[in-house]
């Protein structure tokens, strides 16, 4: 009897000791006053506020839930100070734009709901105030509120052509995506999307994300034009996005533009630069009636892209991508195929431009596959021409080397273990990680 009473003393001691406030529940009574002032029950909070009994007791879980236990959170809006969604009771990273109480999710945060307005010509009504409640009917409106974030919602409605002459320090123009249903679409009669700066007190970003932009047959239309007559930075990035039925340019160019993940096609020459600098990576440009890229007195970096059926329509001289001779810059780790009429259907180079570690192959209708058709003056470094294996890809449509194709093994498999000085060597057009064997595989895709 005396031995059964000790050991009941004991777990009731140890009960006392390991007591927390959101898990004991009342099932310790406690041992004194002072240990009960600790242990008061935690009271729900009407309209879902911040509990005192928690927040005295427990700052990291200061809101009541139903059971009266002390948690991190009650709703989305309890998470806005560290930008996350509420998600069982814990402030957790958002994945879609419904987990955030701003309406917007930036993974792995949720915007401020502060920073953005809201667009969509089928929500809108007669008073648009660029709210999630009351959005504009049009992307102009929503650049024009200065807020960071633009948030573009998908339609049937095509959004009217925006022209830009001012911007606020750094935009974001975010539509669903360039393969949602629907699309974001600007519909332009002109040019879809201009930004034209002709002065500027601070440098300026724009960037466009998830959008589709084409033209209504105009004959200077274009999809996309960046133009900075100012003495300061000026810069657009286009991600996600399709440019395509453009009369004269898909994009044209002299700030500082960067085009990622994006599709440009079926326009007169695919992108123009004049000045500044060009950066492509992940993108496929092709099927456009003239040049797929040309690019005049601009820095440039291409790499992990797709140039097809481009210069297909005049029989003529049109490379796919044509580089005078004040361009410098890096063209590596793309296949370029099927492009041209004629000899230099692949690269033009004007000037001492180089090509490395990509596939150049096919290109112009009168080609025989040796290297004088596929490259025009340019130096080359691992390219994969035709000569020593012929490319084999596994679909036509996607330009995925075939891993069992032995030709690749000679022309392209594993072919490139030296990447010094090249940018965007850890991943291939379709995001697989690189090198996935013992180097890197010749043009724009790595093989599983």
């Amino acid at each position: 009897m005396t031995r059964a009473l000790v050991v009941f003393i004991l777990l009731l001691s140890a009960c006392f000791k390991t007591l927390t406030f959101s898990t004991c529940d009342g099932a310790c009574p406690p041992a004194d006053a002072a240990a009960d002032q600790t242990t008061v029950e935690c009271t729900l909070v009407p309209d879902g506020g911040v509990s005192s009994d928690c927040a005295a007791s427990h700052p990291d879980q200061p809101m009541c839930s139903s059971d009266n236990t002390c948690v991190q959170c009650l709703s989305n809006a309890d998470c806005q100070s560290v930008n996350q969604s509420c998600i069982q009771h814990q402030c957790v990273a958002c994945t879609q734009n419904s987990d955030c109480s701003s309406h917007l999710c930036l993974a792995p945060s949720c915007a401020v709901g502060s920073d953005v307005v809201f667009v969509d010509n089928g929500r809108c009504d007669s008073t648009p105030d660029g709210s999630y409640d009351h959005p504009y009917c049009d992307i102009g409106p929503g650049i024009a509120a200065g807020k960071k974030y633009v948030n573009v919602a998908g339609s049937m409605t095509e959004y009217q052509q925006v022209a830009l002459t001012a911007l606020a320090t750094e935009t974001f123009v975010m539509g669903p995506g360039s393969t949602a249903v629907p699309t974001a679409r600007i519909h332009g009669s002109s040019i879809a999307f201009s930004l034209a700066v002709s002065s500027a007190t601070q440098d300026l970003s724009l960037h466009l994300s998830g959008l589709e932009i084409e033209d209504q047959g105009s004959s200077n239309g274009s999809g996309v034009s960046c133009y900075n007559g100012s003495a300061q930075k000026v810069s657009m990035s286009l991600f996600d996005c399709a440019i395509h039925d453009q009369v004269s340019f898909g994009v044209e160019s002299n700030c500082q533009i960067g085009i990622a993940s994006s599709q440009i096609l079926t326009s007169s020459v695919g992108i123009n630069t004049t000045g500044g600098t060009l950066s492509i990576d992940r993108s496929a440009i092709n099927s456009n009636t003239h040049h797929a890229v040309v690019v005049t007195n601009t820095a440039y970096t291409i790499t992990n892209s797709l140039f097809f059926a481009n210069g297909l329509s005049l029989n003529n001289d049109q490379a796919a991508i044509k580089l005078d001779a004040m361009s410098t810059g890096v063209i590596a780790f793309n296949t370029i195929v099927g492009n041209g009429m004629q000899d230099a259907g692949g690269v033009n180079c004007l000037g001492s431009q180089t090509v490395s570690d990509s596939i150049v192959f096919q290109n112009s209708a009168s080609s025989t596959g040796t290297p004088t058709t596929q490259l025009s003056s340019c130096g080359t470094s691992n390219v994969a021409l035709g000569a020593t294996g012929t490319p084999v890809f596994t679909d036509p449509s996607d330009y995925k080397l075939d891993p069992a194709a032995a030709s690749n093994l000679q022309c392209c498999i594993d072919k490139v273990t030296d990447v010094t000085g090249i940018p965007n060597t850890d991943h291939d057009i379709y995001g697989v990680h690189r090198p996935l064997g013992m180097g890197y595989d010749i043009g724009a895709t790595e093989v599983k």
